[in-house]
């Protein structure tokens, strides 16, 4: 697996479809002994992926932080093009 301080949002993606089949499967474990096996490996698994998810969740938030702090208020908007939320600090002249 990709160590989740590189992980982007298709690994990420990936990664919660994979622990939603293993939530199904231990679901399933459950309703079908007979059939649905190996419900400790599947345990494992998904406590292990589970882990990394929140890691790389942990991860992207720090990164946003960072991002947002280091930028100021607006910064965000003003990347993107598109004029802040927030009122301007700046005065505007009129001319007369």
């Amino acid at each position: 697996m990709t160590p989740p301080a590189k992980a982007g949002r298709e690994e990420l993606e990936r990664a919660e479809k994979r622990h939603k089949r293993l939530v199904a499967w231990r679901w399933l474990s459950i309703r079908f002994p007979e059939f649905y096996r190996e419900t400790d490996r599947a345990a494992e698994h998904t406590e292990a992926l589970n882990d990394w998810i929140e890691s790389v969740l942990r991860q992207q938030s720090h990164r946003r932080e960072s991002v947002r702090h280091h930028d100021g208020p607006g910064a965000r908007h003003r990347r993107a093009g598109k004029p802040s939320s927030r009122p301007s600090l700046h005065r505007t002249r009129r001319r007369s």
